[in-house]
């Protein structure tokens, strides 16, 4: 009577786990076939058919193996009596075995069933997160490349901004420092009574400066770069 005691909850199974197993052979169907269903929806029903089958186990999972211990005693202590057969008399033990045997492979079975259906669902389960992962991980080099793009343009944009600004700077370096220049050369022809051009003074001293300036700056880019 104590190894049958795990015979009704088999029976209870016996009605649950197909609707179990038809629900993951459905779901394992959808992440093959990828018929459009959002992975992450994918996802959460298949971790809410694990969890309902790890309660299953959790429920069954000791009464199971309790009763396939006492089926062993019993048949244990059966072959302890070392029956002989007597004509045609139906032995001791084969009144109960022949009661016993269809139950405990009924519930081996169940157990059976159970344990190989959380083991296929905790590999599908596997299978599913490693594509997401993989998504997730192609979404992240995506935007990392899209990152350096932009990175890059920015970059560019900021030389060639730089290069503006320096040829500004040395726009504005020379045309005043000429002007200065020229100043400075008329007043000294004027003290020295020497006619001197104000273009020659001009024309000579442009492109000095800005190439001195142009050098200048160069080095002082250079040591930026150091």
């Amino acid at each position: 009577m104590i190894a049958l005691l795990a015979l009704p909850d088999a029976r209870h199974l016996l009605v649950e786990l197909p609707n179990a197993d038809a629900r993951l052979t459905q779901l394992t169907r959808a992440i093959s076939d990828g018929n459009g269903t959002d992975d992450e929806e994918l996802m959460h029903q298949l971790t809410t058919l694990a969890a309902y089958v790890e309660n299953l186990v959790a429920n069954h999972y000791r009464r199971f193996s309790a009763t396939h211990a006492y089926f062993d005693l019993v048949f244990k202590r059966l072959n302890d009596l070392h029956e002989q057969s007597v004509e045609a008399m139906p032995s001791m033990g084969g009144i109960p075995g022949r009661r016993l045997d269809p139950a405990r492979t009924t519930c081996d079975s169940v157990f059976h069933w159970l344990d190989q259906l959380a083991t296929r669902v905790g590999k599908t389960t596997q299978m599913l997160r490693t594509r997401i992962d993989v998504q997730h991980e192609k979404q992240n080099q995506e935007m990392l490349a899209a990152m350096n793009r932009r990175f890059q343009l920015q970059l560019r944009l900021r030389l060639r901004l730089q290069q503006a600004a320096e040829l500004l700077s040395i726009a504005i370096f020379t045309y005043y420092t000429v002007n200065l220049l020229d100043y400075v050369a008329q007043e000294v022809a004027v003290l020295s009574d020497m006619p001197l051009e104000s273009l020659l003074v001009k024309a000579v001293s442009a492109p000095l400066l800005a190439i001195t300036a142009y050098l200048f700056i160069r080095r002082m880019r250079a040591k930026r770069e150091i």
